[in-house]
């Protein structure tokens, strides 16, 4: 059985053990992995916590209005890895985390891929943007984005990559059979 203990959360900053099901003959021991966003590496840095993880989970997020634009590039995610290793997190521990994300550059919700795709008509296999008029649009990540990350984790050594996990209908995926899925782009071509 697997459980799972919230011990620490600083903000969006999750930290978590779980205990993975003992072999027949070993004993329990405890999986450490914390969960944090772009911006959270000055507070895994100050309070070491990049050093304590069996697995340390970065989302890639825009935080910022100037980082609406770039958070799907393959430099946004460069800097994001480069900042959580100077904050003290092994590489060979990191899997970076690609949101369900949709955001605007204007006063606007946040939406999910699945709305990105069905309601406001953005392309899976596009260039991860809707634009509505110069300066104005949705960005997220797209098939070709998401994949590309792919060869970041790689050319970095990275432990892994991970989809965000999804509470609620309006930030979902697709199906996973569903060929215009993020989970389907990731799967068939990692």
């Amino acid at each position: 059985m697997r459980a799972t203990f919230q011990l620490v959360s600083l903000f969006d900053l999750v930290i978590s053990s779980v205990s993975p099901s003992p072999s027949p003959g070993h004993d329990l021991k405890f999986y450490k992995e914390i969960r944090f966003s772009t911006d959270d590496w000055e507070k895994v840095s100050e309070n070491g916590l990049g050093k304590i993880a069996d697995t340390n989970f970065v989302i890639i997020w825009p935080y910022y209005p100037d980082q609406v634009q770039a958070f799907n590039t393959d430099r946004f995610a460069e800097e994001v890895i480069r900042n959580v290793t100077q904050a003290g997190v092994d590489i060979n521990t990191l899997v970076m985390t690609i949101p369900l994300l949709a955001r605007s550059t204007y006063d606007s919700s946040d939406v999910g891929y699945s709305n990105a795709i069905y309601d406001l008509g953005g392309d899976p296999k596009g260039d991860g943007s809707v634009i509505y008029s110069p300066g104005d649009g949705f960005y997220f990540f797209s098939q070709p984005r998401a994949i590309d990350k792919i060869a970041v984790a790689k050319k970095h050594g990275l432990s892994g990559i991970a989809l965000q996990e999804s509470d609620h209908f309006l930030s979902a995926d697709l199906y996973p059979w569903d060929e215009r899925s993020l989970l389907h782009a990731l799967a068939t071509n990692f």
